[in-house]
């Protein structure tokens, strides 16, 4: 399916009447945060990161509803198929990924094998560790739910210059990467608000 470009919404969601807003100068109405007339400031590229990430979240709730399992198990799930570069991932590695424990990755990788998804097998370089494989047929059966999405997704790759695809998947990888390391960070807070000893806030 090939879509045309469309001068009515802006990538940021924003209605732009089918004039070439790329080419008017933002001004403190266009831009809250007081950015400059070069692009979108900080504020609102970091607003329009946050609302993708919000509606993928969205959009896995919504497959995993209809495949019969929980958000967290379908994202378990997206993570042994896509985020492994078609190498098994451990249980260690997923837990690591996901910011899920030990104990409840083996209870949504328990799940995932009952119901077909993945398979288990030991490691042949450390028989104590497990190795997660994903079914193809069965994962072909969750990609089938997607197939109207990547008509979409095809529609606005041929409307963007191959220049502008490099730009975006080259801006996508860099703040999933700062996400990824801020999510570190977090993770480290909160285990040292945990931590035995430590003064617990009374306000």
């Amino acid at each position: 399916m090939t879509t045309e470009p469309r001068g009515d919404i802006a990538f940021d969601g924003t209605p732009t009447s089918g004039d070439d807003t790329s080419s008017r100068p933002s001004t403190s109405a266009d831009d809250p945060s007081g950015g400059s007339s070069d692009g979108p400031s900080l504020r609102r590229l970091m607003a329009a990161t946050q609302e993708v990430a919000l509606a993928a979240v969205a959009l896995n709730s919504a497959g995993a509803a209809l495949m019969g399992m929980s958000p967290s198990d379908s994202f378990c799930l997206w993570h042994v198929t896509e985020a492994t570069q078609d190498e098994p991932v451990t249980s260690g590695r997923l837990a690591e990924l996901t910011g899920l424990t030990t104990g409840a990755i083996t209870g949504v990788v328990d799940r995932l094998e009952a119901a077909g998804f993945v398979t288990r097998e030991r490691d042949p370089r450390d028989r104590r560790r497990q190795l997660i494989r994903p079914v193809p047929e069965k994962i072909a059966e969750l990609y089938r739910l997607f197939e109207p999405l990547d008509e979409t997704y095809e529609g606005l790759r041929l409307a963007l210059s191959p220049r502008d695809r490099e730009v975006i998947l080259d801006y996508l990888r860099t703040v999933s990467g700062i996400m990824r390391a801020h999510v570190t960070v977090l993770r480290e807070a909160h285990r040292r608000s945990k931590a035995p000893g430590r003064p617990r806030r009374t306000d």
